[in-house]
């Protein structure tokens, strides 16, 4: 892991000791498209716009990395 990956994931863990920090977090990993359905088997259209909408990740900014 490089500096940038520790610095990550020490924001995350951070994150994650308070409880609506971590209940926030946890929250936006779950959604009720989670069955991973063969794409092939779905129409176009919703793959597409389950593509743009589906994965939500944290970002930590540049002050919290530092």
């Amino acid at each position: 892991m490089n500096s940038d990956e520790i610095a990550e994931t020490r924001v995350l863990a951070k994150k994650m000791l308070r409880k609506k920090q971590r209940s926030e977090i946890l929250d936006q990993t779950y959604n009720r498209y989670s069955f991973h359905e063969d794409p092939r088997s779905l129409p176009s259209w919703f793959v597409e716009d389950e593509s743009k909408h589906y994965f939500r990740h944290y970002n930590p900014t540049k002050e919290e990395i530092a």
